[in-house]
């Protein structure tokens, strides 16, 4: 018999993201144009709505999990096993606030 293990924290994959980009001084207006050769305006509003909002009800596609592959040169594997291992461990999520900086912002909204 196997023993399963819940982990002690887990974290939203937004906050795994927002360390990335921090990491490489980007905002959330840079990651979009990495992933689509011609963001639009909605594509800049739904990408700071994923960042800011962490709810089992928010439906993550293979389209934004391809499109971060893109962005940041993994596969969109690995960001599928983050987000499903902090949905299935609701008792273990830490609170998480995205740092306003990295945000798209209205400035850049647009500006491809």
């Amino acid at each position: 018999m196997t023993e399963k293990t819940t982990p002690a924290e887990v974290y939203p994959l937004a906050e795994f993201i927002c360390d990335e980009m921090a990491a490489r001084g980007w905002t959330a207006g840079d990651v979009v144009r990495r992933m689509k050769a011609n963001p639009s305006f909605v594509d800049y509003c739904a990408f700071d709505m994923f960042l800011v909002i962490h709810r089992e009800n928010l439906i993550l596609d293979e389209e934004l999990f391809t499109g971060l592959s893109q962005a940041f040169g993994v596969s969109a594997r690995f960001f599928r096993a983050i987000h499903d291992t902090w949905l299935a461990h609701p008792k273990a999520r830490v609170a998480f606030v995205p740092p306003e900086d990295l945000l798209s912002g209205y400035g850049e909204w647009g500006a491809a």
